[in-house]
């Protein structure tokens, strides 16, 4: 399954929708912000107890390098994870 995300960077709100196998279709709402030179997306959606997501996107080594910071909690239970992508020549 694949699917497409689609963000403002303005700052206004978006919505993204996603259906899991044999499911019905679950919103997302996302907002972003800038920390600095960090893109900030925090989403949330209402199912399962509900679901909030914060991503930290970063460049660097002169935008070489994409660093995705992010923590999600769903339903109580929490996560992070961290994602680097380097730009091969």
């Amino acid at each position: 399954q694949s699917g497409k995300l689609a963000y403002n960077i303005d700052g206004t709100a978006s919505t993204n929708s996603a259906t899991p196998p044999g499911g019905t279709p679950i919103e997302f709402k996302s907002t972003t912000s800038w920390d600095g030179p960090t893109l900030v997306i925090t989403t949330t959606a209402d199912f399962n107890g509900g679901f909030k997501q914060v991503e930290r996107w970063t460049l660097s080594d002169g935008g070489k390098v994409l660093t995705v910071n992010g923590d999600i909690a769903i339903s109580g239970q929490t996560a992070t994870a961290k994602m680097v992508y380097t730009k091969k020549s």
